[in-house]
């Protein structure tokens, strides 16, 4: 008897659907699975068929047939009892729409997601989710999946030299980092872009007009609070706030430090994002960070703040400034590259980055304060395993490292993680579509579904 393929539910984002298309076209082709996507945007479902491709729009305005708001309510009591790590409010907080609406209208949106959802997940009854924990919708989403005994999974990129994928949970554990290990022997295979590389197409679409004339498109979907024209409004007032932010560096910027004192590095996250704000939610306001670091330093320690290189999020410069008029707070140039500063300092703060990375293989002592698969390197300290800050950073500078770093240490460890291979935008990186790059993926989802009947 003929057995039905594995059923792979996608909720899309809006921006990986080209790359999403691809992969789906490939298994649709192989019967190795079926890809559903699961749109909030109802024009795109005819996108999605005519490309081939099984797609269900998502109603959320609470009128469509079988509608229930009271039951979406429900079950996010429910969840909110079985899960600790998932609260409303904060998903809402942490959203970079919902946060700014009614709180009322905010939770009706998410209540009108969950029923929904949820008969979804019965009808088609997956044996994978792909999507992002970007929004609170997608907070939602994961954990209506995880409490059913679903896997939902995020592809995302491991940020070494070589660039490789693996999939997360939504909060970025080690656990879900070594799901893809067993796959692939070819750890030193070249992906054929490296996350520098990367993070520099981003910054170019940025600020590219490309870019910023979709913002200004007609055909958005009410549906998709995601898609909320207001918000998107807000990038006509960027190059203003990019002068505001011109003229911010030009009063604030401070050299290098010396080696006369203690010094410590906070590296700052790009915001709104996911690492931030739905990884490590409990710790993403970086102004109350960088508060609490100088509240824990010692009078002869310095505090010196580096953004995040693309120019992407708009900081409350204002409230910066306040704190950078501190003795003991300085503010580093945007352009300077982190990598090669980070052997200047004594301490390096990162919530979950990329430097908890760089800093490990120099033997650099770094504070996480996430759940986040670096925590597990040698030489980072989990800020939220101590009494405070001050004692973190007590623990962090008595760090010595082995002669020579830990780079050995580090590549061990690392190599155990995803296989070669990147995840982004086509629009952005057009290489993601790539026939090497793109049976990689195939091949990370083939062994997501065979692990599946595993504990999610």
């Amino acid at each position: 008897m003929k057995t039905s393929p594995p059923v792979i539910v996608v909720v899309d984002n809006g921006t990986s659907y080209i790359l999403f298309l691809e992969l789906a076209r490939i298994f649709h082709t192989t019967n190795a699975a079926r890809m559903i996507f699961v749109t909030l945007i109802e024009s795109r479902v005819a996108f999605f068929k005519k490309n081939g491709v099984e797609a269900v729009f998502l109603d959320l305005s609470g009128n469509a047939p079988g509608a229930n708001i009271a039951a979406g309510q429900e079950l996010i009591s429910t969840l909110e009892i079985r899960h600790s790590n998932f609260r409303l409010g904060l998903g809402i907080k942490r959203d970079r729409i919902l946060r700014l609406l009614p709180k009322r209208r905010a939770r009706r949106i998410l209540f009108s997601a969950a029923d929904p959802f949820s008969k979804l997940l019965d009808r088609y009854q997956p044996t994978l989710v792909l999507g992002e924990v970007s929004w609170a919708i997608e907070y939602l989403f994961y954990y209506l999946c995880i409490n059913r005994g679903i896997r939902y999974r995020h592809i995302l990129n491991i940020p070494d030299e070589s660039l490789k994928i693996t999939a997360f949970d939504d909060r970025h554990t080690y656990a879900t980092a070594v799901e893809a290990s067993p796959i692939t022997n070819d750890n030193n295979s070249k992906s054929g872009k490296s996350y520098a590389e990367l993070c520099g197409d981003v910054k170019s679409y940025k600020i590219s007009l490309r870019n910023f004339l979709r913002y200004f498109r007609l055909n958005y979907s009410r549906n998709d609070y995601r898609q909320a024209l207001f918000y998107r409004l807000r990038r006509v007032y960027f190059p203003v706030y990019k002068g505001f932010n011109w003229l911010f560096y030009r009063i604030y910027s401070s050299a290098m430090p010396g080696t006369s004192a203690s010094n410590i590095l906070f590296t700052l996250h790009i915001q709104p994002e996911s690492t931030p704000d739905f990884v490590s939610p409990f710790h993403s306001d970086q102004v109350q960070l960088a508060k609490g670091l100088l509240d824990a330093l010692r009078s002869d320690q310095f505090l010196y703040i580096k953004d995040h290189p693309n120019t992407i999020s708009l900081r409350k410069l204002f409230t910066w400034a306040r704190l950078l008029r501190h003795p003991q707070v300085r503010l580093l140039p945007r352009e300077i590259s982190g990598n090669s500063i980070y052997a200047q300092f004594d301490c390096v703060v990162s919530i979950a980055g990329t430097a908890l990375l760089e800093c490990s293989k120099l033997g650099v002592p770094t504070l996480c304060l996430s759940d986040v698969y670096l925590r597990e390197l040698p030489g980072v300290y989990d800020a939220r395993n101590f009494p405070n800050l001050a004692a973190a950073l007590t623990a962090a500078l008595a760090y010595i490292p082995p002669k020579g770093g830990n780079t050995d240490e580090v590549l061990r460890l690392t190599t155990r993680l995803g296989f070669p291979g990147f995840i982004h935008d086509a629009r952005v990186s057009p290489l993601v579509l790539d026939p090497e790059n793109i049976e990689n993926l195939v091949r990370l989802i083939e062994h997501m579904l065979e692990i599946a009947g595993d504990q999610p």
